[in-house]
């Protein structure tokens, strides 16, 4: 009896059920049985109170384990008992840990819950820098620290210039835009570099076009800058290109008399015409008969054609609106239906045929006309301020320092009919 007392549960289980079995199975003399019931007797009640302190300890560890399982949160997993028979027929209990990372299953196994969960805390440190990757990612995709350059020029133009900027040079914008985000739309708005900027500009020819790119590079830069879109504007610490400008001069008045004699009689109209008015070539290409009012013998100056598109839009500037005045003389020679059938290609090509001829130098094909009809105003002693008007210009300053020229002395045709317009323009405004 107190060996068997000593023995731990298990093996008085076996020779619990190893008594029954020989109850059940066997057949023994009554001596025996008799033998055998008293030792069932006496094993009983050792046998239920170990069974129930056994049974205590482990409904409490069950317990314990079940509560550490349902203290596990939504999203870290979970953990279940399995069990599984060994060759010998002895069953091994042991437990699966499961996680989903980036839609996938992953399982650990463990011989306690302790060891299967510290093997799921591995899985999810894995699954938080799996996530904040991909967080990452999705950052550098939608926000603004993946935005390209061209992405937010798109956005330039609309916020910042699609209503506030006059249609003509919204489409001169819009071609502008459409050059830089060919040639530097692809780079990372945040890590654009002065240096690439200025290696692009670099490669550019140094003319007027330059100049316009560089204002667009550096006012959309500078709005980024001001939103916190970027820390600092990379155009901050470069110069706009500089260019020099060819002038334009007037033509002389021997000139205009060459080139009026040289000229086929269609151009030496429009020749005459651009010289006596000093319309732009958009602002001539879009006139139409309906805009000669010769009731109040002025021209009426309100669109200007796109050279390029060849679609009549707003004049160069507000002021560019405005009434030209002319003296009857002027349509003697210039047919007024004529008007609207014109090119620009076909008066520059025609014009630029004779200044070869002459070897005029120096000159504009067509601006220059506009250059001789205020040097001729000047020449003719009509007030700056009329001049300015006539020409259409916002500013005097432009008027006196780049129109205004000194002729040399001469005649011509055309300074003939500016005299006489002087006359007409002194029933208009108050001359001096």
């Amino acid at each position: 009896m107190i060996i068997l007392q000593n023995e731990d549960y298990d093996k008085l289980k076996k020779l619990y059920v190893s008594l029954g079995v020989i109850l059940m199975h066997a057949e023994y003399s009554n001596e025996e049985q008799a033998l055998i019931s008293r030792q069932q007797k006496l094993l009983a009640p050792i046998i239920s109170a170990t069974k129930q302190n056994l049974n205590t300890a482990k409904i409490a560890r069950i317990e314990e384990e079940q509560n550490d399982m349902r203290k596990m949160k939504y999203g870290d997993g979970s953990i279940i008992q399995r069990q599984r028979k060994r060759k010998d027929g002895t069953t091994r209990r042991y437990y699966q840990g499961r996680i989903y990372i980036n839609g996938k299953q992953h399982s650990v196994y463990g011989n306690t819950i302790a060891e299967c969960n510290d093997k799921l805390d591995e899985l999810r440190k894995e699954r938080a820098k799996a996530a904040l990757l991909k967080l990452s990612d999705k950052s550098d995709t939608h926000t603004p620290a993946r935005k390209t350059y061209g992405q937010w020029l798109d956005e330039w133009l609309k916020e910042f210039k699609e209503d506030k900027t006059r249609p003509k040079y919204y489409k001169d914008l819009c071609r502008y835009v459409d050059t830089l985000k060919s040639a530097v739309g692809n780079l990372n708005l945040k890590r654009i570099e002065s240096m690439t900027i200025q290696r692009y500009l670099n490669s550019l020819p140094q003319n007027n076009a330059t100049g316009k790119l560089y204002g667009v590079l550096n006012d959309s830069l500078q709005r980024a800058e001001d939103f916190g879109i970027i820390k600092k504007n990379p155009c901050k610490v470069i110069a706009k290109p500089k260019y020099k400008q060819k002038k334009r001069r007037p033509f002389e008045l021997e000139e205009q008399k060459a080139i009026l004699s040289a000229l086929p009689d269609r151009y030496k109209a429009v020749f005459f015409f651009l010289c006596a008015t000093g319309l732009r070539i958009g602002e001539f290409l879009a006139l139409t008969p309906q805009k000669v009012d010769f009731v109040r013998g002025c021209i009426k100056v309100e669109e200007s054609q796109n050279l390029e598109t060849h679609e009549n839009g707003d004049t160069k500037t507000a002021t560019s609106v405005r009434k030209v005045y002319f003296a009857e003389e002027l349509f003697d020679s210039f047919d007024v239906q004529s008007l609207g059938g014109f090119t620009y290609n076909g008066i520059k090509k025609a014009f630029t045929k004779v200044y070869t001829a002459l070897n005029v130098q120096g000159v504009s094909a067509t601006h220059s006309c506009r250059h001789t009809f205020a040097s001729l105003l000047y020449a003719a002693g009509v007030s700056d301020k009329v001049i300015q008007a006539q020409c259409g210009h916002s500013d005097i300053t432009t008027t006196l320092k780049i129109y205004t020229d000194i002729l040399t002395c001469g005649d011509s045709p055309i300074y003939k009919y500016i005299l006489h317009l002087k006359k007409v323009l002194a029933t208009h405004y108050q001359m001096r």
